[in-house]
């Protein structure tokens, strides 16, 4: 049971708090930003780690797309290592990351349709539960609550109506009447690297990075008021791919006359968090899945 001054929490059924129990996972407090109330954070009181669970309707769409992810056998286990430096390398590599993740989405006709930092999360130290592993690093794609799969793609002119119902983080610039979601989607990774790229600003007087070019890149491109004026994913990613080499022969020319930077590698999230939504999966109950 939720707080009192959380209504809307989930109802937890003695059945679904022994599976729990039985996972080492103590039934924490609801998330006080979900606005379902189906986002709990929870622990496990001997090994003290954290857990963030989300509970779906067997029914759910939400559900549906996870259970679909995981059937692809060429998303599991796949990993591109970078070493790099940390900061500004980081967050360059970890954009075309995030671009090449959605790439994935569009070439199976799936659009996300809610893109956002806060969902794209990466583990800080090494997490297991079970059979599964989050390795420390790795980047994570999640909450597919707005996701949808068509039966055509980006190229096909796939429109939605309803929006305003099912719509992400970003109010589309063209409207929210007639919705390409798999342009939206674009629109919205131009709004996380907005954020990635003014996170790294205060290099600007240290390092001569292609400062302006990012910025066309971002405003002209993906965050361009007419929808048919953004780029596929595709492009996005390979005109990412060709600032990040630049970017990198400008930080190794700064390297070559200044102390090197610590290099940590970072695998690439093209098995999204497989990992993580088999965790979610993992404990299917009368009527719910979580």
């Amino acid at each position: 049971m939720g707080p009192p001054n959380m209504p809307n929490a989930w109802k937890w059924r003695p059945d679904e708090v022994e599976a729990l129990r039985v996972r080492g996972i103590h039934i924490g407090v609801p998330k006080e930003d979900c606005r379902r109330g189906n986002v709990w954070l929870m622990s496990n009181p001997h090994t003290k780690a954290e857990y963030i669970v989300k509970v779906l309707m067997k029914d759910s769409r939400e559900l549906e797309i996870l259970t679909w992810l995981l059937s692809k056998p060429e998303l599991l286990g796949n990993q591109l290592a970078f070493a790099i430096p940390k900061y500004v390398p980081r967050a360059l590599d970890i954009f075309a990351q995030l671009a090449e993740c959605i790439e994935i989405l569009h070439q199976n006709n799936v659009a996300h349709m809610d893109i956002d930092k806060n969902n794209f999360v990466f583990a800080e130290a090494d997490i297991s539960s079970g059979p599964f592993t989050i390795k420390k690093g790795t980047v994570y794609l999640i909450d597919f609550g707005a996701t949808r799969r068509f039966r055509s793609g980006p190229d096909s002119g796939v429109i939605i109506r309803d929006f305003r119902v099912a719509g992400g983080h970003y109010y589309p610039p063209e409207g929210a009447d007639e919705v390409n979601p798999f342009i939206y989607d674009v629109y919205s990774l131009g709004t996380t690297l907005l954020q990635l790229w003014t996170s790294v600003q205060d290099c600007q007087n240290i390092l001569d990075l292609p400062w302006t070019e990012v910025d066309r890149f971002i405003w002209d491109k993906l965050m361009n008021k007419d929808p048919l004026q953004r780029p596929r994913i595709g492009d996005v990613r390979q005109e990412w791919r060709c600032i990040v080499d630049r970017c990198t022969h400008i930080l190794e020319e700064y390297e070559k006359i200044h102390p090197q930077m610590p290099q940590e590698t970072i695998p690439s999230p093209l098995s999204f968090s497989l990992d993580r939504i088999q965790l979610q999966l993992g404990c299917g109950l009368r009527g719910r899945s979580f």
